[in-house]
């Protein structure tokens, strides 16, 4: 009995030591074919070129070597004059993926591989690099990739104390983590990252402190394959301020900085909101509270949307020209007007600020009436569709503080006189309005005519 017990266990031993690399081989064919998928359509960028793909497989381990170039003139449109050549000048890119293959890859968790990702750095660049980092690696990147498709990567970058550029400014960077879960096809995204900040001591007394930094997404693909995603993103900074006690004019103070997006959709028009604030901002002498510039975009036609990005991003080769922008606006006058027929609407939801002197606020709308008029040959016509309307309200006292510098006391006081007597021409021709220590008004563009407080604009002689 013991016997037959004792071959029963080294047979079972014996079929797993067999199958665990027949696993790890078969994960490695998987992992293989993954990667060959990602850099067969990457092929479909015009502005990325793989110059170097050498993969060697192994049982129990792969190694990748992949040097990438990606073309910021086909993302960055060469719009003003390139003398440094720094945006003609593709940038390059290379990995060294070294893949451990599952069911247990590197004995430290359980999928698919984990790929430690090595980013080579010519030598002139590493020389300078060291100079920060010292011998740490200035970034660490680890995929864990799960059976069934999807999985995590991790990016560290450790803190450092160091002097940095021509006049060697102190620089000290607490570090940053970030990670990315990602399902199979990149369908579903989720996004962390965070970073303690940095203190930065200047050669010429500048302090710079940067608080906490936060960013975090949870996304879906609109439509497969496609670059549109919903969902909400959002991020923060805790404080930036700049100071000097040599200038103690000089200081400038953000604090609580938010960015916070929303998109959504609905048979198939898309609506994304933007809310873009901060708690406080110092400039010099001057305090603001309660800063917003709230946006949103509706009625975005989702199918039509995906085609112009396409277009724009991945065109056909034989269609690239020599001037980039016109490879953006060639898609934009083929599928804006179809756009455009779906009525779509920009709303300022809020920008406003709050002052000693009180808050200004202004919100505004903007959409399409008649889009069966759409001449695409004729976009002047677009002037008499749209419907505008905004409302502002803003306190008297801070009109006052428009105009030239303090350093200037005689312009300064003729321009706020002007500026006075404007506002008592407004208000008699009734285009500005008077709620208490508040100037308001209401303005409105329709059937190509602009009315204020619901009188046609006329300027006041």
């Amino acid at each position: 009995m013991k016997t037959s017990r004792a071959l029963a266990i080294t047979a079972i031993t014996a079929t797993l030591l067999l199958a665990y690399p027949a696993a790890a081989w078969f994960s490695g064919t998987q992992i293989e074919a993954r990667v060959q998928e990602w850099h067969k359509k990457s092929e479909q960028f015009p502005n990325i070129k793989v110059v170097k793909h050498d993969y060697k497989r192994g049982v129990f381990s792969s190694t990748e070597d992949a040097i990438v170039q990606i073309s910021l003139a086909g993302i960055m449109p060469n719009t003003v004059a390139d003398t440094e050549g720094a945006i003609s000048k593709p940038v390059t890119l290379h990995f060294i993926n070294h893949i451990k293959h599952g069911p247990l890859p590197g004995l430290r968790s359980f999928g698919s591989a984990l790929v430690e990702s090595e980013l080579v750095f010519d030598p002139a660049i590493k020389a300078e690099i060291e100079k920060i980092f010292g011998q740490q690696n200035p970034l660490e990147i680890v995929t864990k990739l799960n059976y069934g498709g999807g999985g995590t990567t991790t990016i560290v970058s450790p803190a450092f104390n160091a002097k940095v550029g021509e006049k060697q400014d102190q620089v000290a960077w607490k570090g940053l983590k970030l990670s990315l879960d990602f399902s199979a096809h990149y369908t579903e995204l989720k996004f962390k990252m965070s970073a303690p900040g940095l203190v930065a001591n200047a050669h010429d007394g500048d302090v710079m402190t940067v608080g906490a930094i936060d960013a975090s997404a949870d996304l879906r693909q609109a439509y497969p394959d496609s670059f549109l995603y919903l969902g909400k993103t959002t991020s923060s900074v805790e404080h930036i301020n700049v100071n000097n006690s040599a200038k103690a004019d000089k200081v400038f103070s953000l604090q609580k900085l938010v960015l916070d997006s929303d998109t959504t959709s609905r048979d198939d028009l898309m609506d994304k909101s933007i809310k873009f604030g901060a708690q406080k901002l110092v400039l010099g002498k001057d305090e603001y509270s309660e800063l917003h510039y709230d946006y949103s975009l509706r009625r975005l036609h989702g199918p039509t949307l995906v085609k112009f990005i396409e277009a724009a991003y991945k065109p056909a080769k034989s269609e690239i020209s020599a001037d980039p922008m016109a490879d953006v606006l060639k898609p934009l006058k083929e599928f804006g007007p179809l756009l455009l027929q779906y009525k779509p609407e920009l709303t300022i939801d809020r920008i406003s600020v709050v002052t000693p002197e009180g808050e200004a606020k202004i919100s505004a709308k903007v959409n399409l009436t008649d889009t069966a008029k759409i001449d695409e040959n004729n976009l002047m016509l677009l002037l008499t569709m749209i419907t505008a309307s905004a409302d502002i309200s803003i306190p008297e006292a801070m009109l006052g503080k428009f105009g030239a510098s303090p350093e200037e006391p005689e312009m300064q006081a003729m321009m706020q006189e002007g500026m006075k007597k404007q506002v008592v021409a407004f208000e008699q021709a009734g285009y500005i309005n008077r709620i208490g220590k508040l100037l308001t008004s209401k303005i409105e563009w329709k059937d190509g005519q602009l009315s204020v407080n619901g009188k046609p604009f006329a300027m006041p002689h």
